[in-house]
């Protein structure tokens, strides 16, 4: 078992508002079930949200809006990563595995048969909830069922469906969704983008601004764009498709599949008359415009049908380097009307 690192002390996020009120009112009626399961796509601040309500339980002296006070003995604790009656458990970050395994949940359930330290919530966060192995998952289950007084789980996944579905029936769902580009963007402005840059990341994050924000900050963006001109490239009959494959071959693979898919996507958009204002990438709408009045529909839905074929052998041992070629040239001779 593994005592989390230090909590938070930032402010709510915006789009975290609703959920907030509606945790703070379960709380305030004395209807905080046991178990509360987070969910929601990568990020939202599902875990973010989760330690800011874990410190405001624990926390003596809450502020009007119900977060910590962040002075308090209980507060400071928390935010030391020290407090004994809050933990987080996630994989091992020295094992070989991301298996969260059935030996750390069963000691878990030891301790939260104890009382609280403090006399007041005894608080575990499980991050992500979805790497418990079935055995830690059962294991867990039978905690829940006869479920300790002043004790509360908060699990928290971005994949709630990989949880047996009797261990999801014995927890309150609580679902983030992602915030509107009106709220969103302007969020993103104030952590330093420009507008566009803003309006781009958040909808390559598929709307989740801390998603959108990593992707601004890390070298996604440039290494999108050598990915582009590689898949415009391809279409000229002078490209040599090795070469682009070889470096594509050294990106991630599960982030060049999906840029492949959203200019593929943006494609179809363009097809359809939709306009740009629907685009993945509002950035290249200019480019890939002329492009979706070369290639015939059914031609398009075959190639993104071969980019998905990708994704289930991304993580096998298959030639990743030949595979693409092979995807190359079929996206360089694609039919056109």
């Amino acid at each position: 078992m593994s005592i989390s690192s230090p909590a938070t002390r930032e402010p709510i996020l915006p789009w975290h508002r609703a959920a907030w009120q509606q945790l703070q009112a379960a709380l305030r009626q004395r209807r905080l079930p046991h178990a509360l399961l987070f969910c929601g796509i990568r990020g939202l601040g599902k875990r973010h949200l989760a330690e800011q309500f874990s410190q405001a339980l624990l926390c003596t002296s809450p502020g009007p809006e119900g977060l910590a006070c962040g002075e308090c003995r209980s507060c400071h604790l928390v935010l030391a990563g020290s407090h004994p009656d809050r933990v987080v458990l996630g994989p091992d970050p020295a094992g070989k595995s991301e298996e969260i395994r059935v030996d750390v949940i069963r000691e878990l359930i030891e301790d939260s048969s104890l009382t609280a330290h403090a006399g007041g919530y005894r608080v575990t966060l499980i991050d992500p909830a979805d790497h418990m192995n079935l055995s830690a998952a059962n294991s867990l289950l039978k905690t829940l069922e006869e479920p300790v007084a002043d004790t509360l789980l908060i699990l928290i996944t971005a994949q709630p469906m990989r949880l047996p579905a009797t261990l999801r029936s014995r927890c309150q769902h609580l679902l983030l969704h992602p915030p509107d580009e009106g709220s969103a963007v302007p969020w993103l402005q104030q952590q330093g983008l420009g507008v566009a840059e803003a309006l781009l990341v958040l909808r390559l994050a598929g709307g989740a601004p801390l998603a959108g924000l990593a992707l601004a900050q890390g070298e996604h963006l440039s290494q999108r764009e050598d990915a582009f001109k590689g898949f415009l490239g391809a279409r000229s009959r002078s490209a040599d498709l090795v070469r682009i494959a070889e470096a594509w071959a050294k990106l991630d693979a599960g982030l060049l599949l999906s840029w492949l898919a959203s200019w593929l996507h943006d494609l179809a958009v363009l097809q359809v008359g939709d306009g740009e204002a629907r685009l993945t990438n509002p950035d290249k709408g200019a480019q890939l415009s002329p492009l979706s009045r070369e290639i015939h529909p059914t031609e398009l839905q075959r190639i993104l049908g071969l980019v998905l074929r990708l994704l289930r052998l991304k993580d096998t041992s298959a030639n990743w380097q030949m595979a693409l070629e092979a995807l190359l040239i079929d996206w360089a001779v694609a039919g056109q009307h």
